[in-house]
């Protein structure tokens, strides 16, 4: 029987949240040169409309792209300042996809344990929520393409995390549960649901974790992806 081993995506193998934030600004950076508007305020346009884009229940699981995403995040930013540049929009597109890829990079010691789950015959899933072709191209951006042996994302199988994602990625590896461990940052969105079906959760507590943040009892929490080694393969023993 194949040995198989889960990862998320986004903050796990690599760090979302930095290559995002740069993103956004090199945006908000070519708006305010172009319209001179007050940076404080368009900050604060710009992350109310973030913080709607992500409580609308999931876009990408409902068949939208990131591309469409992105966009209605833009016009709605637009309208909170009282802009009208509709030009604009392809614009921060193009800037937002230069700036997210040149940023890409993985997490210290991905590669090296990837590796290492390779040459112990493991089979490797990436599980991961959002649309399907950015899932890919972030695998193919990072150079993991090659270790990664299945990915199931949200937008590929029109379910979220939360939703039944977990169940489908089992059926889709023909493992059950309590067979397959699984990594991921997020209590909600990966340690949570995962647990809730009985697969082997390991949480990776990031620089992003609040203080208070802590995992379930019996959930081994890492600090760092070499941490999880022993936790995502059963044992400590060095390999041969």
């Amino acid at each position: 029987m194949t040995e198989w081993v889960g990862f998320d995506l986004d903050d796990t193998l690599h760090d979302a949240r930095r290559t995002v934030d740069r993103a956004h600004m090199a945006c908000l950076d070519h708006l305010q040169q172009r319209h001179d508007i007050d940076s404080k305020t368009l900050k604060r346009a710009h992350d109310e409309a973030r913080a709607m884009a992500y409580s609308s229940s999931g876009l990408s699981v409902r068949g939208f792209s990131a591309t469409d995403s992105r966009t209605k995040r833009f016009q709605r930013m637009l309208e909170l300042v009282g802009i009208s540049d509709e030009g604009v929009i392809p614009s921060l597109l193009d800037i937002y996809a230069r700036v997210k890829e040149d940023s890409m990079a993985v997490r210290p010691g991905a590669n090296e344990l990837l590796k290492e789950l390779k040459s112990r015959g493991r089979s490797i899933a990436v599980i991961s929520g959002g649309p399907e072709e950015t899932r890919r191209m972030i695998v193919d951006k990072l150079g993991l393409t090659p270790m990664i042996d299945l990915l199931i994302s949200s937008g590929g199988a029109g379910l979220a995390k939360t939703g039944g994602l977990f169940g489908f990625a089992l059926d889709r590896m023909g493992v059950r549960a309590e067979d397959f461990p699984y990594i991921g940052d997020s209590l909600d969105q990966d340690i949570t649901p995962a647990l809730a079906i009985g697969i082997q959760a390991v949480w990776f507590r990031t620089e992003y974790a609040k203080p208070e943040d802590r995992a379930p009892d019996g959930v081994p929490t890492v600090s760092s992806l070499p941490e999880a080694l022993g936790h995502l393969i059963g044992d400590d023993a060095p390999s041969s």
